[in-house]
């Protein structure tokens, strides 16, 4: 695994702190301020999320950050939602007011559900690159990476009792522009476990050149999904959102801070970050009509009776305008 250099990992830690003061004091202006001069990226991060979808839930601490590379780390192809079965693709696809699933998914576990999920993926951060331009959104053609080692057993994909698949590959998207990339693993929506989400994280880390990935940088951390089961917000103790916890939470993989998304309440939550009205906006709006403008609820809306809300307030729906993080192996 790449390991930052005593001086990088001072300056980075200095930073955090930066951000922790920004944070107390209940502005943005200064942490953006020292961002004005970052042009091109000086350091690698990585989103960890289950599943295609779950991105927006540590979108603050990627928002308006020219100096990361971005990798989102997608554990899973999101195969088991009821919505790519054709009944319920069909009460939850509204014509006219939302994306279409492309292609129209036959089924869960099918191929052509996780073609569709990726798809609604990479549309999706691609239209938030318009609105902030840091963002990975100009994508090459998808490429196969892999297989990369793993022990029997460590990588299983469960469609039923069984092991169905055990996929050491990954499916890369590399953004042109050089602002970051997508990587996609299939661990097994549903059935995703610690171990699995840490073998997924250290290999992405480790094999970053291999995966065409950015690889001269240092890395900058590793930032988690939301879960919750015990404070008083959203509840969603989803097992795939928990294993991505109890990983990061677990296990040092040396890629700098290590961040996942809880309650305000939790006692182990330091850092609140707020992510801006514009780009709320850019993610979730709807119109009078009822029409989709936002990326987040024009591309992913397929996956909702109507569409996923955001709470621009407190933390009463799955994604939220004010966000809380706990903190491990901060440098």
């Amino acid at each position: 695994m790449a390991r930052r250099r005593a001086g990088t990992r001072n300056r980075a830690w200095i930073g955090w702190i930066v951000v922790v003061a920004v944070l107390i004091t209940g502005t943005t202006s200064a942490l953006q301020v020292s961002r004005m001069h970052d042009t091109t990226p000086r350091e690698v991060t990585y989103i960890v999320v289950p599943h295609p979808d779950d991105e927006f839930q540590a979108w603050s601490l990627i928002e308006d950050t020219p100096d990361q590379y971005k990798v989102f780390l997608v554990l899973t192809n999101g195969e088991q939602t009821q919505y790519c079965e054709p009944g319920g693709y069909a009460a939850s696809y509204q014509p006219g007011l939302e994306a279409a699933a492309d292609p129209i998914p036959d089924g869960r576990n099918g191929e052509k559900c996780g073609e569709a999920r990726a798809h609604s993926l990479i549309d999706y951060i691609s239209g938030m690159a318009k609105t902030d331009p840091t963002i990975p959104g100009d994508f090459a053609a998808p490429a196969v990476a892999g297989p990369f080692p793993a022990e029997a057993g460590t990588v299983c994909r469960k469609d039923g009792p069984d092991c169905t698949v055990e996929d050491h590959d990954a499916q890369v998207w590399v953004d042109r522009q050089g602002r970051g990339a997508v990587v996609m693993l299939d661990l097994g929506d549903g059935d995703l476990t610690a171990d699995e989400v840490r073998w997924g994280v250290s290999t992405v880390v480790a094999n970053r050149e291999s995966l065409g990935l950015e690889h001269t940088l240092p890395n900058g951390g590793i930032f988690g999904s939301f879960a919750n089961s015990r404070y008083d917000c959203f509840s969603y103790p989803h097992p795939d959102h928990v294993a991505v916890h109890d990983a990061l939470w677990s296990t040092n993989f040396n890629a700098g801070p290590q961040l996942a998304a809880t309650c305000a309440d939790d006692p182990a939550g330091v850092i609140h970050r707020k992510v801006s009205d514009d780009v709320v906006e850019a993610a979730f709006a709807v119109d009078a009509n009822g029409v989709r403008q936002g990326a987040h609820t024009y591309n992913y809306g397929w996956l909702d009776a109507t569409y996923y809300p955001v709470d621009r307030r407190g933390q009463t729906e799955l994604f939220t305008q004010n966000q809380y993080f706990w903190t491990r192996f901060a440098p």
